[in-house]
């Protein structure tokens, strides 16, 4: 029985009148029932004057069924039409069924974008997608999802490492930005990439395994250096103790939770041990963690004859020196050193020595305030026997002691720009007005000489935090307000 007929037979039946309520039969008619003239009316069989369609949803009356079952109320496809020259409203371009229509079957990706991507097959108007065959050529993407065509439901359908994340809001594959993104816990901020498992090496303060796995994490980080090749080390929350020496061509990246989160603390039972050191071309990058304690005779990290960097690294009060570089390729970035040196070291936050012209060098948004050293020794940042000047640029270098108050030295190998630097008068780019940075976190406070001072042309999107530096001008220094 039509769709009509069946809803309206029992009214038929008692009544034989009209389709509308009756008082005295107690039955509605079809509320999808409409008749737009008196031929359509006619065409029913039932008696029944002309009856517009009221729902804004479905404002159309498809009196010949050309679309739907004949005299229901669909959703506007546009206006009659014999040909496609009929059809003037440029978002209603197609004559179809004798109506001006949004698109055509199978040519959605031309017509409709989200969020209705999918054309209809009875109405030919742009409809929210249904399935992924719907976002078949979309460019919004493959995949559909509340309706709308888009790149990614999950991590799944995200393949590239260096876009593995499905964003939650838009669906869209991007590089991590925390490390509770990744399956291994450890998201390199700066390159946005997760680190895959099966390369990672987990310690906790409170480990007992012995094959330092994500399950079963090891204790110490002697123990997770034992195990042969090239590992990241994802140390845990909390206050881990012990030192670090990588040698022999590795490649170890000490990644911790934050630098208000993880502490690796000096402690060695071997008179004389150093803390962190990286020699014989092997590479060490330290990531989101706090270097703190009392090596007797060496400092926090020194590089000799390989590689090293620090990404989100806050190195305080240690007493021979925060880096001490030598014929290393470095990187220090959103990086502190403060307290460091002592009137006996040599140094004070950063010594850099004999580097060549093909090693790579980087210096940038660092905080160096508060460090000391020996008589004429640098405090700051001591540059020396290098092939070409190493830039420190977007950086806090100030309050820094030394006799003669020149925080970085010798300056003809290190150049400074865009800083906030104790030297008067200062560079172009340069101020000499405090930073207003207080202890033991030595962050940027409202109004700091610091603020929008970066580089312009710098490209560095996290602080010493983990936080998005945001739309410049950047704040110069490892942290960002």
């Amino acid at each position: 029985m039509p769709r009509l007929w069946s809803a309206v037979w029992p009214t038929l039946a008692l009544c034989a009148l009209t389709l509308s309520l009756d008082a005295g039969c107690g039955t509605r008619r079809d509320p999808d029932f409409c008749c737009s003239n008196a031929l359509s009316c006619a065409a029913s069989g039932v008696d029944v004057a002309v009856t517009p369609c009221t729902d804004p949803a479905a404002p159309v009356c498809d009196d010949n069924g050309d679309v739907a079952a004949p005299r229901t109320c669909i959703a506007d496809t546009g206006g009659a039409c014999a040909a496609p020259g009929d059809c003037m409203d440029p978002t209603r371009p197609y004559c179809i069924d004798n109506r001006c229509v949004e698109c055509q079957d199978g040519d959605a990706q031309a017509d409709c974008a989200n969020p209705t991507p999918a054309c209809s097959a009875s109405t030919h108007l742009c409809v929210p997608c249904g399935d992924a065959t719907d976002c078949a050529g979309d460019p919004g993407g493959p995949v559909c999802v509340d309706g709308s065509c888009v790149e990614c439901a999950d991590a799944t359908d995200c393949t590239a490492p260096a876009a593995a994340v499905c964003d939650a809001t838009t669906h869209a594959c991007r590089g991590c930005v925390a490390d509770a993104e990744c399956a291994s816990q450890v998201c390199a901020q700066d390159a946005g990439v997760c680190a895959p498992v099966s390369d990672v090496l987990y310690v906790d303060v409170n480990g007992t395994g012995t094959t330092c796995t994500q399950a079963a994490p090891c204790g110490t980080i002697a123990q997770a250096l034992m195990i042969a090749g090239d590992h990241v080390i994802k140390l845990g929350p909390g206050l881990h103790r012990g030192t670090a020496a990588i040698s022999g061509g590795r490649a170890i990246t000490l990644h911790g939770a934050g630098v208000d989160q993880t502490t690796l603390d000096f402690f060695a039972t071997v008179p004389g041990a150093e803390f962190v050191t990286v020699t014989s071309g092997a590479t060490l990058t330290l990531e989101g963690l706090r270097l703190t304690g009392a090596p007797p005779s060496a400092p926090a990290v020194r590089c000799d004859n390989a590689t090293v960097a620090a990404y989100r690294v806050h190195v305080d009060g240690i007493a021979k020196g925060g880096f001490a570089i030598n014929a290393c390729s470095f990187a220090l970035v959103n990086t502190a050193i403060t307290r460091c040196g002592s009137a006996t070291s040599t140094f004070g936050a950063v010594s850099l020595t004999n580097l060549t012209s093909t090693q790579t060098v980087r210096f940038e948004f660092n905080t160096v305030i508060g460090n000391s050293a020996l008589g004429a020794n640098v405090a700051g940042v001591a540059c020396a026997l290098l092939a070409r000047p190493v830039p420190l640029t977007s950086s806090i270098i100030f309050g820094n002691d030394r006799a003669d108050s020149v925080p970085v030295g010798d300056d003809s190998d290190c150049t400074v720009t865009h800083s906030v630097i104790d030297v008067t008068p200062p560079a172009a780019t340069n101020t000499d007005v405090a930073p207003g940075l207080t202890a033991p976190e030595f962050r940027l406070p409202a109004g700091s000489s610091a603020e929008g001072r970066a580089d312009p042309a710098a490209t560095v999107g996290y602080d010493i935090d983990g936080e998005r530096r945001g739309a410049g001008p950047h704040d110069s220094g490892a942290d960002e307000r």
